[in-house]
């Protein structure tokens, strides 16, 4: 149940980041043409990847951090 709620709050939230964007990149002079009106999102897009690469790798050296942490813990060493 838990998982369901997390994932069902990211797709509002996407979700409200997107009507925000539709919404508010209208307002810019240059954005507002048709022409151009997709790169606010693609904008978002990019920066979403680039902050999910980003997030990876932290919770990969979290991880892997983890039973180094836990030996030296139990050999009541400080950590090298």
């Amino acid at each position: 149940m838990t998982s369901f709620l997390s994932q069902i709050s990211l797709v509002a939230a996407m979700a409200a980041i997107n009507n925000m964007i539709r919404k508010y990149g209208a307002l810019d002079a240059v954005f507002g043409q048709e022409q151009y009106a997709q790169i606010p999102m693609a904008v978002v897009g990019i920066v979403m990847k680039f902050f999910q690469i980003v997030i990876s790798i932290v919770v990969g050296m979290a991880a892997g951090c983890i039973p180094v942490v836990g030996f030296n813990m139990g050999a009541k060493s400080p950590p090298v």
